[in-house]
């Protein structure tokens, strides 16, 4: 059994850390950003312990998520810009931003399937981005798709009729 314990510690930041990703395709690369006053993507390699790129985003950067998908990031800023910006991974080149809030976008979520990021600002909203390509779907069987592409549907209060269908409407089962 190993004892929990403090690994390593990387320095480098010039305010506070803000946003923290794991790139999800090559497990030892981490990515954080900083406040206003350092406004920087930084991205770590685990096992060297180094610093082996960064990104001036000319903003605060309040949180990041990490595609499932494809080699791509975004981040979300405040102070002064308010958006979110689409990153290309490893050559951390922008690709788009997305504009919409009207204040700090402090807030970023993944969605189940890899394709909607829902972002959440100090504006009080919560917007939808379709950005990334969905995340392929591995389906064990075709008689029973994953447990995020089905519905059940019970015909009694005592569940003795079961109908399961696929979000495209089709029947699966029917007890």
């Amino acid at each position: 059994l190993r004892k929990p314990g403090l690994e390593t510690t990387f320095k480098g930041h010039k305010a506070a850390v803000k946003a923290l990703a794991w790139n999800p395709h090559c497990d030892n690369i981490l990515l954080s950003g900083g406040g206003s006053y350092d406004q920087t993507v930084k991205i770590w390699n685990t096992v060297s312990n180094k610093n082996i790129g960064q990104i001036m985003t000319g903003s605060q950067v309040c949180n990041m998520v990490f595609s499932k998908s494809s080699n791509e990031f975004v981040t979300s800023h405040g102070f002064s810009n308010n958006q979110i910006i689409l990153w290309r991974y490893p050559n951390l080149s922008k690709k788009a931003v997305l504009e919409g809030h009207q204040s700090r976008v402090l807030h970023l979520c993944l969605s189940e399937n890899g394709k909607y990021v829902a972002s959440g600002a100090a504006d009080e909203t919560i917007k939808l981005w379709e950005v990334f390509p969905a995340k392929k779907k591995n389906l064990d069987s075709k008689l029973f798709p994953s447990s995020f592409d089905i519905c059940l549907l019970y015909t009694s209060d005592a569940a003795d009729d079961l109908l399961c269908v696929d979000l495209g409407g089709r029947r699966i089962i029917k007890k």
